[in-house]
Parts: structure tokens; sequence; C-alpha cells
């Protein structure tokens, strides 16, 4: 696994690919849509024979928002990689990074935790940017929020709909 939650493997080729939405030890169907020298991303289109660690995801647009990479893996494997890929980057820098030193992983809610969102507005459309996008995902409800941050992104969301359109911009 890597930061961001994409699952890492290596084509015949040998260049790494980086699976948005894969996890370690499943066979799965993918797109291509980013090629460098060393590396291609790909997303996964259909999973054929899936993790045990492989969950739904609690949020009804987890494969299209660019905020909860790792929802599809069950919260108790993400602490764990989340911790080890701590472990793998202090180690990188050259500090200590053993059991004796990396405290195990703390675990708090894995929903209603977020305190802080940045939401957009383009044409008719409020809420998160899609992966890698500037796409907006309509807000319909996000998990991970604050249950009053994200009533209040709600009602923001209700009143903006009595708005006329946001103009396009140009990126």
């Amino acid at each position: 696994m890597a930061f961001g939650g994409a699952g890492v493997g290596r084509l015949p080729t040998g260049k790494v690919a980086f699976v948005r939405g894969g996890l370690p030890g499943e066979l799965v169907k993918a797109r291509v849509w980013r090629e460098k020298n060393s590396l291609v991303e790909v997303e996964v289109e259909a999973v054929s024979e899936p993790s045990p660690q492989r969950v739904t995801p609690r949020c009804p647009v987890a494969d299209q928002c660019g905020g909860c990479g790792w929802m599809h893996l069950a919260e108790e494997s993400q602490r764990d990689w989340k911790h080890r890929l701590l472990g793998a980057e202090l180690e990188r820098a050259g500090l200590p990074a053993g059991p004796e030193t990396l405290s195990p992983p703390l675990s708090g809610d894995s929903f209603g935790f977020r305190t802080r969102t940045r939401l957009h507005r383009r044409g008719d459309s409020f809420g998160t940017l899609a992966f890698r996008s500037h796409a907006v995902v309509s807000l319909t409800r996000c998990p991970i929020l604050h249950p009053d941050l994200e009533a209040f992104a709600q009602a923001l969301a209700g009143a903006l709909r009595d708005l006329p359109p946001a103009a396009p911009r140009q990126f």
C-alpha cells in the first residue's frame, strides 16, 4: 500500500503500478490513467478476487471523491498500513522507527472525526472535488466529517440550490 490508499504492484515490464482502489493480494481489472517512465497509475474498474480486508465503503461516493482513498480497506488494516508507512518514512529519513520509538497506532473514531473540509461550487454542483480533477462530486453526505460540520455543509448546499448557478471558470 502507498500513501493515499493505493495498492502497489509491479507490471511484467518492471514498471511500478499504483492501483487506486486495489488492495494487496487482489486480482483486479483496471484502466491506466497516467503512465510515466518508471511507473503507471491505474484505477480499479472491477475486483475479480477480493482481499479478505476489502469492505464496502460507508460513503456512497468514496470511489469518486478525492478525500477517502482508504475507505475500501477494513479499519484495523488501515491503521496497520498507515503505521507501517510511517515507520518506513522514518527509516528512510534515518530516524529510529522500531517498536521502542514508534508507538502502536492510536485508535479513535473512524467516522465523524474530520473538522475541516474544502467544498466547491461549479455550475449547479456543490461538494468535494473528484480524485485528481476539478469536477465536483455533489455532496450527499460525508461520514468522515464531524456531524456538526456535515450538518452545516448540508444546510449550505440547500441554501445554494436557491441561487443562480456559479459561472464556469477556466483552468
